[in-house]
């Protein structure tokens, strides 16, 4: 059963780049610095290897001219000091392990030095940031779904292996992994033969694997979904099952465990982003910004918002809510 509600100050906005930016794409990965977004690679048909920024202030789109990686989707980012982190992905015939760093200052591209137990090749694997230590879980490797956890040491530029004291979770790819407080949080993924529908936690403290007893679960099993971390709650968006591909959102308490299905505000159809694969998307001042995701004939080209706190009109909104639940129009319903 997944908990069902509305949270009505938040809503859908569309289309709000002010100009032609990157072609529509999936497979590439975002991360925000300051007040702009910044992305790399994807494929839409062939492999990328461009770069672009969107200001959040001007919400204009500027191509980065830089020496790049070679072309890759399915890669990982994120950002750490301000650098961006890209790790692995692949060309569509050559799976990598390499680490490249974005210098957000000078916008210049620079390979960076891995000694010790380097992490095999892969892509769709997840990257996570704690303290100095990058993180890595999973992935595929051309040939197989993967549940190895490594992490990196930005000071000492060393890839070591973990080896947790409890069983793995199941291999997969194609998942999402956040971090609350000293855990990560992996949720969803693909193996090849099924989509998961379930959250698992890795203790980073205490180097266990575990999973939480859930209240309700995410409606379907899903991969190429974005999860988003806002406060001690988790939104996760789209992806497919296998069938189709899903356009719900749903949210995740981590303080107690909680699933729930979140019906949202918008003017037109239109504004909502559509269900697909493979977007990205980052947080910035309490709002969700997504681009690009695929359901591979179709490449998305346009920046979506997802408004997740606080709105000028908090009280007309929940007012006409109220008004629709005492009619009998709405059921089910929480009201926050």
């Amino acid at each position: 059963m997944t908990h069902k509600h509305i949270i009505s100050e938040r809503s859908w906005y569309s289309n709000i780049a002010m100009n032609n930016g990157p072609c529509g794409r999936y497979g590439h990965k975002c991360v925000v610095y300051n007040d702009e977004m910044f992305l790399f690679g994807g494929y839409n048909g062939m492999r990328l290897n461009d770069t672009y920024a969107l200001n959040f202030n001007t919400l204009k789109w500027r191509g980065i001219k830089s020496n790049t990686p070679s072309i890759r989707d399915c890669h990982s980012a994120v950002l750490y000091e301000h650098y961006m982190i890209i790790f692995g992905g692949s060309d569509g015939t050559t799976w990598y392990n390499t680490l490249y760093a974005l210098d957000l200052h000078t916008e210049k591209w620079t390979k960076l030095e891995a000694l010790g137990d380097i992490p095999t090749p892969r892509g769709g694997h997840t990257a996570t940031v704690l303290d100095n230590k990058m993180y890595i879980f999973g992935g595929w490797n051309g040939t197989k779904a993967l549940n190895c956890l490594y992490f990196y040491d930005f000071d000492t530029k060393y890839w070591s292996k973990i080896t947790p004291q409890s069983s793995l979770p199941e291999a997969r790819d194609s998942h999402t992994a956040n971090l609350i407080a000293d855990k990560l949080i992996i949720i969803g993924g693909g193996n090849g033969k099924q989509r998961f529908n379930e959250v698992v936690e890795y203790d980073i403290s205490h180097n266990l694997w575990q999973k939480p007893q859930c209240i309700g679960q995410a409606s379907i099993g899903r991969a190429g979904h974005i999860t988003i971390t806002s406060g001690h709650k988790l939104y996760v968006f789209s992806g497919g099952n296998g069938t189709g591909w899903s356009d719900e959102v749903c949210e995740y308490d981590t303080t107690c465990n909680k699933w729930s299905l979140l019906s949202y505000i918008s003017d037109q159809d239109k504004d909502i982003a559509p269900a697909s694969y493979g977007m990205s998307g980052v947080l910035f001042n309490s709002s969700i910004y997504i681009f690009g995701g695929g359901t591979g004939k179709l490449w998305n080209d346009k920046v979506y918002r997802l408004k997740v706190g606080t709105s000028k009109n908090v009280q007309d909104t929940k007012s006409k809510l109220l008004k629709s639940i005492n009619n009998g129009l709405l059921s089910d319903i929480i009201i926050e």
